[in-house]
C-alpha cells in the first residue's frame, strides 16, 4: 500500500507546500476550499532514480533528457504525458500509464508550477 501524501502550490506567493498540508488536516481542508489560490498535487507512491518522490505535476526525463513527460492523473491512474515530439514518436502515443521501472531510468527535473518553461514542446 502506498503513502497518501499531497503538496500544494500557492499561486499567489509562488510557494510549494508539502509537509505542512500532510501534517495538519486543518491546513489541507483550507487549501481545498480555495482552488483558485492553490493547486493540489498527489504523491504517486513512486520515487525516481535519485530516490526523489514523484508527484502529479512533476516533469520527469529519461536517457539524459531524450524522453520527457509530465505526470498526470489519467484514465488508468497516474500516467506519463509526453511533452515533446521526440517522446511522442519514440513511445507512439501521447500518454501512457506509469510503469514499474520508473525508479530505474526516470528522474524528476522540475514541476509544472515552478518550471512551466519545461512544458514547451521541442520538435
Amino acid at each position: 500500500m502506498r503513502d497518501i501524501k499531497f503538496r500544494a502550490w500557492d499561486k499567489v506567493s509562488k510557494t510549494m507546500y508539502t509537509d505542512a498540508i500532510n501534517n495538519c488536516v486543518d491546513s489541507f481542508d483550507l487549501i481545498l476550499k480555495y482552488p483558485q489560490v492553490y493547486e493540489v498535487m498527489e504523491y504517486t507512491g513512486l520515487k525516481d532514480k535519485n530516490d526523489v518522490e514523484i508527484y502529479e505535476g512533476d516533469i520527469v526525463s529519461a536517457f539524459d533528457g531524450v524522453i520527457k513527460a509530465k505526470i498526470i492523473w489519467g484514465f488508468c491512474g497516474f500516467e506519463f504525458k509526453w511533452i515533446d515530439g521526440i517522446s511522442d514518436n519514440l513511445r507512439r502515443r501521447k500518454t501512457e500509464p506509469i510503469f514499474g521501472n520508473v525508479s530505474i531510468i526516470f528522474e524528476v527535473i522540475g514541476n509544472i508550477c515552478e518550471n512551466p518553461e519545461m512544458l514547451e514542446r521541442s520538435k
